[in-house]
């Protein structure tokens, strides 16, 4: 009770105007090593299934998850992966109970009063089932803390209907745009424990907003955007990238494509949440 009433109350969203840019012609290709987001090809056996199921422990969904651990091991050099949750998401007219809507504003998915950032200090208090996110098990929260470094990464992935993503997208603010000053601490309280995000705060009014956009549009069914939740030992140069924040943490959000037809079908996606542990 003390903490929600800490927390009472929440923050206004404030509409900007922001120039979203094509992230397929950067160069260098952006790499979760050296921007935090990075663009994989995916080629598993759900490429082309739109309905993932309702639970985690729907065996397509289990086999999903296998593949995810998968590429990103292979993609980032770990000795391990744990797919742990996933978020379906469709347009809220459609939605059902085990289904997300689309977050339309910039956010962080963790922040340095998260589970991943206090992993040690939640690991002592003993009771993991308690204090530790849901999906994740004790052993592999307790192999990341004994490893040299461990990460949280986001594999977010087109389903449909349409053949490729045009009615909207996920969009990556680059780290590198964002100040100190831009960062709002956001408190999330879930179980009677503390944990949180981050905002990006709002320009001045009238002021056009300074950070850098991107997305990829036309995204397939067999590409997955993975971006960085939480890193306990970001290299040099992405924790150059992430300098200005309190923990290093993408943030990103959904928006609506204006140049699309008015006949495009509105898009259904899926994201997992996936920890990766370097021994």
């Amino acid at each position: 009770e003390g903490l929600k009433e800490r927390f009472k109350g929440g923050a206004t969203l404030v509409p900007v105007k922001v120039t979203m840019r094509n992230a397929r012609c950067l160069k260098p290709t952006p790499s979760l090593a050296t921007h935090g987001f990075e663009l994989m090809s995916y080629k598993g056996s759900a490429v082309k299934d739109t309905a993932m199921g309702e639970t985690s422990k729907h065996e397509r969904v289990q086999t999903y998850y296998k593949e995810v651990e998968q590429l990103l091991m292979q993609q980032t050099g770990a000795d391990a992966a744990f797919s742990f949750v996933h978020a379906m998401r469709v347009p809220k007219r459609d939605r059902v109970k085990a289904e997300a809507g689309y977050a339309s504003y910039w956010h962080t998915d963790q922040s340095h009063n998260s589970w991943s950032a206090r992993l040690h200090e939640l690991l002592e208090l003993g009771s993991w089932e308690e204090v530790g996110p849901p999906g994740l098990d004790e052993v592999a929260a307790k192999r990341a803390a004994r490893a040299q470094r461990y990460a949280v990464v986001t594999a977010w992935r087109y389903l449909g209907p349409a053949d490729a993503c045009r009615e909207s997208h996920l969009a990556i603010v680059d780290p590198a745009s964002v100040d100190a000053s831009d960062v709002i601490d956001f408190s999330l309280i879930a179980r009677s424990l503390e944990g949180g995000n981050y905002r990006l705060r709002a320009p001045a009014p009238g002021a056009a907003s300074k950070h850098a956009c991107y997305y990829y549009p036309d995204m397939l069914r067999n590409e997955v955007l993975c971006f960085t939740v939480y890193d306990s030992k970001p290299n040099s140069e992405m924790k150059a990238k992430f300098a200005t924040m309190p923990a290093p943490s993408c943030f990103h959000g959904a928006f609506s494509d204006p140049s699309a037809s008015e006949d495009e079908p509105p898009r259904e996606s899926v994201d997992v949440r996936c920890l990766l542990v370097w021994d």
